[in-house]
């Protein structure tokens, strides 16, 4: 399992190396990708070429995604598409990080599972069944699915201590269009019920399959260890399959009540089984409490921790991928909006491994082209698409402080007042108000030589801006404020040979914060 053969693109979403393999089709990781760096790890069926060419098989392929898909329940997996690429077809999952129940079963006894566990693990199974089996479709009519495929194959337990049952290739239903061909038998001889055998399946098959599971899992072993299908098939056929020996002739800590679950859930008469999934699972938890989610969790880490730590190592090797082509969408975003004002969405495939290429697409549109990018661009790409998030992010700043100031700023009729200017509204002295003029008519600073040329004509009355008092240490009204520079566009102020004492100034600062003219000066 690694990444090392190059990813195939199907539309939005990017195939990688397959994570296992069956009869029909083999599983693949996968990577779902949306706007602005969305993505998504997912777990893609890919149906064999040899069958992708059989019509019947696609057929099937394309039943299985729909019935899957009409069950939504937390011990199911769940289908979220289906893809044709090339003549192939594809089922888009959701990726599980876990291992498959048969790779984790014993099967020599010497590795007992604890009851707990076992409860657990069959009681989830039972309830995603259940699911399946009562879901309806558009009209609120019972589909009437039947899984008839329910082995330690196609259940996957999670690190999140959850069991949860997938693989609807051979379900049937109302709603199927293909019809099983005459003298076919579907599903593993081994889970298999006398009466599918017999072409006759309900439910009650499924829950048949589920009990033998349990008695494994109690068991240590194969319930049909060593045994031919042919035969196995033939003692189906003839009803003549013989009841498995209770679990508690084969393990002292199983008692009366967990064999008589495992004893109706295996009777060969289906009219003698439990009726539902539902039905059986509340037996079992009555029989054995299940075990929490996190006590399965340890059991799977003990049990596949290697196999589960490799898959693990892929899924981080395709995220460490993924961040480049999220880097290069990043790229691409800002670059727009710096050109434009506005930033556009823009969806882009993942670099590929060793020297693949990148595409982006603008609103849907596939170029024609597909530059190739080297090692040597890889090397500059970081640094590039970090300076220009932050200069974006530095413009964008500096536009959101503008226009937050502007918003924020009080304006009270005044005559004149000389003030110090501003930097982003505060004044370089604190002590001084600061006068903002008007944003839509900035007046422009004086020129050298204007200013050589001595005092010019005044401007029009500013409009004072009011700060906020606790911002400002008024001084007290009989000290003037040190050295004030003249108000843009206000002449400077002229010493008057018959001014008082104390009015060098004529202004003081008011507890309000205000400016205001001295009195004794007037």
């Amino acid at each position: 399992m690694s990444v090392g053969a190059l990813p195939r693109e199907l539309g939005r979403y990017v195939l990688y190396d397959q994570i296992a393999a069956g009869g029909m089709a083999t599983v693949h990781f996968g990577r779902m990708h949306g706007a602005v760096g969305f993505s998504r790890l997912v777990a893609v069926k890919r149906l064999h070429p040899n069958y992708a060419s059989d019509a019947h098989f696609v057929q099937m392929f394309l039943d299985e995604a729909r019935l899957a898909a009409r069950v939504s329940h937390p011990n199911v997996v769940s289908t979220l598409d289906v893809v044709a690429d090339e003549g192939e077809v594809f089922l888009v999952m959701e990726h599980v990080l876990g291992d498959s129940l048969e790779a984790m079963m014993p099967r020599d006894g010497s590795r007992p599972i604890p009851l707990a566990v076992i409860s657990s693990i069959v009681c989830g199974v039972l309830e995603g069944l259940h699911g399946a089996h009562e879901a309806l479709d558009d009209s609120g009519e019972p589909l009437e699915i039947v899984h008839r495929d329910v082995s330690p194959h196609n259940i996957l337990v999670g690190v999140d201590g959850v069991a949860r049952v997938f693989d609807f290739g051979i379900a049937k239903a109302t709603t199927s269009t293909q019809e099983t061909r005459e003298g076919v038998i579907k599903g593993k001889v081994t889970y298999m019920a006398p009466e599918q055998v017999r072409g006759t399946a309900d439910r009650r098959a499924d829950l048949y399959a589920a009990g033998v599971i349990l008695w494994e899992l109690l068991a240590g072993r194969r319930r049909h260890a060593g045994e031919r299908n042919d035969g196995l098939f033939l003692k189906l056929a003839k009803n003549e399959i013989e009841a498995p020996p209770p679990p508690s002739s084969l393990r002292p800590d199983a008692d009366a009540a967990l064999d008589a679950v495992v004893a109706r859930a295996t009777h060969p008469d289906p009219d003698q089984r439990f009726d539902t999934a539902r039905e059986m699972a509340v037996a079992l938890e009555a029989a054995v409490a299940p075990a929490p989610a996190r006590d399965v969790t340890e059991w799977v880490r003990e049990v596949a921790g290697t196999r589960v730590d490799r898959v693990a190592a892929v899924m981080r090797r395709i995220e460490s991928d993924v961040q480049g082509g999220a880097e290069g969408r990043l790229t691409s975003m800002m670059a727009r909006a710096g050109s434009t004002g506005s930033i556009h969405v823009v969806t882009a495939t993942i670099p590929r491994t060793g020297t693949g290429s990148v595409q982006v697409r603008a609103d849907g549109a596939r170029p024609s082209e597909r530059p190739t990018m080297h090692a040597a661009q890889r090397s500059w790409t970081m640094p590039a698409a970090l300076v220009a998030f932050t200069v974006a992010m530095l413009l964008v700043g500096v536009r959101t402080l503008t226009r937050r100031d502007a918003a924020s700023v009080t304006h009270v009729d005044a005559a004149p007042l000389t003030s110090a200017t501003t930097t982003n509204g505060v004044a370089p002295n604190a002590s001084e108000p600061a006068t903002e003029l008007p944003a839509a008519a900035p007046a422009a600073a004086p020129s050298s030589a204007e200013a050589d040329a001595g005092p010019r004509r005044a401007a029009p009355p500013a409009r004072a801006w009011v700060a906020p008092a606790p911002a400002f240490r008024p001084q007290p009204r009989d000290v003037a404020p040190a050295s004030a520079p003249p108000a843009r566009g206000d002449a400077p102020p002229q010493a008057s040979p018959t001014h008082k004492p104390g009015c060098e100034s004529p202004f003081a600062i008011g507890s309000d914060g205000i400016r205001q003219i001295k009195p004794e000066c007037l």
